[in-house]
């Protein structure tokens, strides 16, 4: 399903391979690329994140000697500083349509590093999630395993850049994520192995985001 242009001037139609900046979605994608490297390779996700560093170093600040910020701890907490430079040129946000090409092509935006499909985001997902996939049990179990989930309350957990819920009794994974004018959805329904993904030029504000929201309900509950 897909509706709306993808540029203003040339009044290209969106469609399933249109290339749209993926936002938070390159969490897990960071993540799986990252223990694929620590099988191949000696890396202590545990260890602290100064001792892995050369060029600079994490600052002190108040917490140091408290708490080891580690590489787990980054990809659970969701820390990650990339640079991306973007190349859509309209959104939509509060209510009007503007020109956004100027700002994403000359500012780094630190959690969307990835750009991508719709198409090949439901493969990524299902990659990470399914266990019929090309990625090992031992990522799969680091990333989303039980024993590797920490809770955010309410029946809610988040591995390693994806986040696990129950609906009506069923598993989901899934993650998201929205910019002034953008969002994206992804998720995973294992019970019939189905993938999701959205993409929206509406993001950030209150209308977006509840548009978003009954979007994703309406989705789930046709697939639940």
């Amino acid at each position: 399903m897909q509706s709306g242009v993808k540029d203003l001037t040339t009044k290209l139609v969106v469609n399933e391979i249109t290339v749209f900046q993926a936002d938070s979605i390159a969490k897990p994608a960071f993540a799986a690329l990252l223990m694929k490297y620590r099988e191949d390779n000696s890396l202590d996700l545990g260890a602290d994140f100064n001792t892995l560093l050369t060029r600079w170093k994490l600052p002190e600040h108040e917490r140091t000697g408290q708490d080891v910020v580690s590489l787990r701890r980054l990809l659970v907490l969701q820390y990650m500083a990339f640079r991306l430079r973007g190349w859509r040129n309209s959104t939509y946000l509060d209510g009007d349509v503007i020109n956004t090409k100027i700002a994403y092509q000359n500012i780094g935006v630190a959690d969307a590093p990835l750009v991508s499909t719709v198409e090949d985001l439901t493969l990524l997902i299902r990659a990470i999630a399914s266990n019929n996939s090309p990625i090992s049990e031992s990522i799969r179990s680091l990333m989303i395993g039980d024993d590797n989930l920490t809770s955010l309350g309410d029946g809610a957990f988040y591995g390693m850049g994806m986040m696990k819920d129950t609906l009506t009794g069923m598993p989901i994974y899934h993650h998201g994520g929205d910019e002034p004018g953008y969002s994206s959805t992804n998720i995973y329904i294992p019970h019939n192995d189905t993938s999701i993904s959205l993409f929206i030029n509406c993001g950030v504000a209150q209308g977006c985001i509840q548009r978003q929201s009954e979007l994703v309900d309406t989705v789930l509950s046709n697939e639940l």
